[in-house]
C-alpha cells in the first residue's frame, strides 16, 4: 500500500471509529434522558440512523482491505486457485455494476421529489444526506 493509500485507509478508520463513539454517546444520552429524566429530543433517534447508515458504509472498505468479508471468503475457499482468480474477477465486476447502479438510481432521487423532502427530526434537505451517501459507496475501491 502506498502512503496515500494508508492515510486514507487511516481516515477511514478513524471516521468510522468516531462515528461509532458519537452513535453510542447519542443512544446512551437518549436513554439516560428517557428514563432518568422522563423527556428525550426527537432528532436523537434520527441521528442515530444516519449515524449508522454510515458506520456501515464506512465499514465495508475495512471489510474489503482487511479481507474479513465472511460471505465472499467462504464461497472463494471452496474452488480451486485458477478458479479463484476468475471467481474474483466476477466478484469486482458485479461491485463496480452494483456501486454505478445505486449511484444512477442515488442521482435521480436527488432530482425528483424525494432530494426536496426535508428529514422528519432537524428539517434539513435530505439531498445532503444522499450526496453522502452516493460519495460514500463510491470510496470502496
Amino acid at each position: 500500500m502506498n502512503k496515500f493509500d494508508k492515510l486514507l485507509s487511516q481516515i477511514n478508520d478513524l471516521l468510522a471509529s468516531a462515528l461509532f463513539l458519537l452513535m453510542f454517546v447519542d443512544v446512551f444520552g437518549s436513554v439516560i434522558l428517557r428514563y432518568v429524566f422522563g423527556f428525550s429530543y426527537r432528532w436523537t433517534d434520527e441521528l442515530a440512523r444516519y449515524l449508522f447508515i454510515y458506520i456501515v458504509f464506512l465499514g465495508i472498505p475495512i471489510a474489503f482491505r482487511e479481507n474479513i468479508h465472511a460471505a465472499i471468503e467462504y464461497f472463494r475457499s471452496k474452488f480451486f486457485i485458477r478458479i479463484k482468480h476468475g471467481l474474483q474477477v466476477f466478484c469486482d465486476l458485479l461491485i463496480t455494476i452494483t456501486i454505478i447502479y445505486i449511484g444512477y438510481y442515488t442521482i435521480t432521487m436527488m432530482q425528483g421529489r424525494l432530494g426536496k423532502t426535508l428529514s422528519p427530526g432537524p428539517k434539513l434537505p435530505m439531498v445532503y444526506l444522499f450526496i453522502f451517501q452516493s460519495l460514500s459507496v463510491s470510496s470502496y475501491y
